[in-house]
């Protein structure tokens, strides 16, 4: 039984991440990105694009469309140099989209010393961002949850301080991380009885009709002897006392 759970939740993990990979490759082109991103924004109040942290077409044209971008940063020297030509893009992207907000936060970052605030001070320093004074700490909860295919928010047993610090994340982009553990777990339950109804309907889709309905009779006189498959159907698919007009004549 444990074995079967485990087989069950590894495809569905295989799924999710093929299916995220046919979606990421469907709007790969920075064009295409910019296309779908002005179609889709009559639709959603938040939609969010993920472009990696390199130089690519993909993320230029999102720059170019975004209200905000939001860039996880390592509290490191080398990390935070990093941003540096990143700073040049946001640069170049605001004189096509002057309301793009960058949005700096510590990822990852430690629980003590003095990393965080010389990164912090440093990232000030950059006219191009602005910097968000609540580090996403390094707890083993993140990594749980991500295992889980959780958030934080939702994984037991939860952790208060992970909690909270993506909270204070999430509402300075979205303004609702308090409902996210609901949304979230409606949104699942709902999935789950979508399914359900789904394999319960294919199950009963090859009993649903009546033991002597036309179907039937058709299925039982068709495939014994394909030579007398005309003969046969006529005599079993009148429908209503009228012939159907397959009768040789």
């Amino acid at each position: 039984m444990a074995m079967n759970k485990a087989r069950r939740a590894l495809l569905r993990s295989y799924a999710r991440t093929f299916l995220a990979h046919r979606a990421t490759r469907r709007f790969r082109c920075g064009p295409e990105i910019r296309t779908q991103v002005r179609l889709l924004q009559t639709k959603y109040e938040h939609i969010i694009v993920d472009v990696g942290g390199r130089d690519t077409a993909s993320l230029r044209a999102a720059l170019t469309v975004a209200s905000i971008l939001l860039v996880p940063v390592l509290p490191a020297t080398f990390d935070v140099w990093s941003l540096e030509p990143l700073d040049d893009l946001i640069q170049e992207a605001r004189e096509i989209n002057s309301g793009l907000c960058a949005l700096v936060v510590l990822n990852a970052a430690d629980a003590r010393g003095q990393d965080n605030e010389e990164a912090a001070i440093i990232i000030r320093e950059k006219g191009s961002f602005e910097y968000f004074p609540h580090p996403i700490i390094r707890r083993k909860a993140f990594r749980n949850a991500a295992a889980a295919g959780l958030s934080v928010l939702e994984c037991q047993p939860s952790d208060e301080k992970a909690i909270r610090e993506f909270t204070l994340l999430a509402n300075h982009l979205f303004g609702y991380a308090g409902d996210i553990a609901s949304i979230s777990y409606g949104n699942r339950k709902a999935s789950s009885t979508k399914d359900k109804d789904q394999r319960r309907a294919s199950r009963e889709i090859h009993y649903s009709d009546p033991p002597n309905s036309v179907r039937n009779r058709v299925r039982r006189t068709v495939y014994p002897d394909p030579n007398s498959v005309s003969q046969e159907l006529v005599g079993s698919d009148r429908l209503g006392g009228k012939k159907t007009g397959l009768e040789s004549k």
